[in-house]
């Protein structure tokens, strides 16, 4: 468009110059050349218009660039606080894991059992302070040493059967108490937890714990022999028990029958699984039961003993029993128990029902004698009175 208007203007100059009424002549012939002058011009400005809109562009260009510099530079202060930020925070991580490393560590040293670690062989690659106290080896000196060489032999086998075993059949923790040797030869008993450390799968070592559990070996030795003490009296006392002709018998505070001896089941039929733990009411009727009860409670009431008799049909014959019931106090006298002993005393009623009939007919005799003098005396006076008159 702009070359349209600049061809307009050179035909709009020619026309005015021939309405002027210019002759053609010499001068004339300038006009070419104002034509081509004016088409280099026309071209300047054209140029001059190119190189303005180059400029914009660039500018434009520029001024994208500066602001992409401008966002980058935006970008690279926000990544820069960013990993100053990340830095900050690893350097408080790294603090955090130093302390709870430190924690854990301290943990470690004075927990109050043997914690140490492992190879796959046995050899100790760690051990807190707490397994100089139950070896007396200094920890420098169980570093490498084998754990195998501190176990009792008599416990050798059968500790290392047990990790072995743990080992081939991938078992993540197993607990076995053994016997070592000390430094200075003392043997002591331990409990053994050791889990089985693997890492990526595979079997790398064993991370254990140890507590020194000798008191507590001492202790069930005791108890194993009190136990077997206590059960050999009560073999002794159940002998003598057995071997008495009255019926014997324990209950607790509840009525339960603890100890029966022999001639007790042989009387009332039972065995120990129909008694012992049972009631009165369980194998009684409900009568004698209830009375049987009624006394039981009075020896705990008073803590006194109670004789009551009782009729008992044993093999068909009617048999009767005194029984003597009394407390069993404990060492500190508190009362944790009733005994009983039953007596046949069949004969003994039987001799004592015999003097009452024989009372009786003695006390009859007696009141016939009076009777039979009283009449008599009567007799006697009636007739001496009648001769008299």
């Amino acid at each position: 468009m702009k070359t349209s208007q600049g061809q307009q203007r050179i035909s709009d100059f020619i026309i005015g110059f021939d309405g002027h009424g210019l002759k053609t002549g010499g001068k004339k012939n300038c006009a070419p050349d104002l034509i081509k002058a004016d088409k280099e011009m026309l071209f300047q400005n054209e140029e001059k218009e190119r190189h303005a809109a180059a400029l914009i562009i660039a500018n434009k260009e520029l001024a994208y660039q500066n602001s992409e510099k401008e966002k980058r530079a935006r970008e690279l202060i926000a990544a820069n606080k960013a990993l100053e930020q990340a830095q900050y925070n690893t350097m408080l991580a790294l603090e955090e894991a130093g302390r709870a490393n430190s924690k854990y560590r301290n943990l470690i040293e004075n927990s109050g059992v043997v914690m140490y670690s492992a190879s796959l062989a046995g050899n100790i690659t760690f051990a807190n302070r707490k397994a100089y106290e139950l070896t007396g080896y200094p920890v420098a000196e169980l570093m490498g040493k084998s754990l195998f060489s501190i176990t009792d032999p008599e416990c050798m086998h059968a500790v290392k059967g047990k990790y072995i075993a743990q080992l081939k059949n991938d078992i993540k923790e197993t607990i076995c108490e053994f016997c070592i040797r000390t430094k200075n030869g003392e043997l002591k008993w331990v409990e053994q937890s050791a889990v089985l450390i693997t890492e990526a799968g595979i079997p790398v070592g064993f991370q254990c714990i140890i507590k020194d559990i000798s008191q507590k070996k001492e202790m069930e030795e005791v108890l194993r022999i009190s136990e077997q003490r206590s059960e050999e009296n009560q073999m002794r006392l159940q002998s003598i028990l057995d071997n008495t002709g009255s019926l014997i018998y324990i209950k607790d505070l509840y009525g339960k029958y603890l100890i029966v001896n022999k001639e007790f089941k042989k009387a009332l039929q039972v065995n120990d699984a129909g008694v012992i733990g049972k009631t009165d009411f369980d194998f009684t009727d409900t009568e004698r039961a209830t009375r049987y009860k009624k006394s039981d409670d009075e020896v705990i009431r008073n803590c006194t003993s109670v004789e009551l008799e009782t009729e008992l049909v044993l093999q068909g014959e009617k048999r009767n029993f005194l029984i003597t019931k009394f407390p069993l106090l404990d060492a500190d006298n508190n009362l944790y128990g009733i005994s009983g002993i039953a007596t046949d005393i069949t004969e003994r009623v039987k001799y004592r029902e015999q003097l009452i009939i024989a009372r009786e007919e003695a006390e009859n005799s007696r009141n016939l004698q009076e009777h039979f003098l009283a009449n008599m005396s009567h007799e006697i006076r009636t007739p001496m009175k009648v001769y008299r008159e």
